[in-house]
């Protein structure tokens, strides 16, 4: 695997590369940085990379999917809901 100093690095290439800012004639860039900002948030958190490595799921779809939430949270975001 990568280590922390690799993955920030190639995320601040990737960024400076795909930024709207830079290269703002390109929709495809916009959703590009999206998708690089994402990788690199589950890949910075230690906890968020190692289900990232078991499930295949960024860290937005383990909130989604209330991946490491407990049964307490689920109940309290279905009472939300009803509401």
């Amino acid at each position: 695997g990568s280590t922390d100093a690799q993955i920030k690095q190639a995320y601040f290439k990737l960024a400076k590369t795909h930024h709207p800012d830079v290269k703002s004639d390109n929709s495809d860039d916009t959703v590009n940085f999206e998708l690089i900002n994402e990788a690199y948030q589950t890949l910075k958190n230690p906890k968020a990379r190692k289900m990232y490595d078991r499930t295949g799921l960024s860290a937005d779809d383990q909130n989604s999917a209330g991946v490491g939430r407990s049964k307490f949270d689920h109940e309290k975001e279905k009472a939300r809901k009803k509401e």
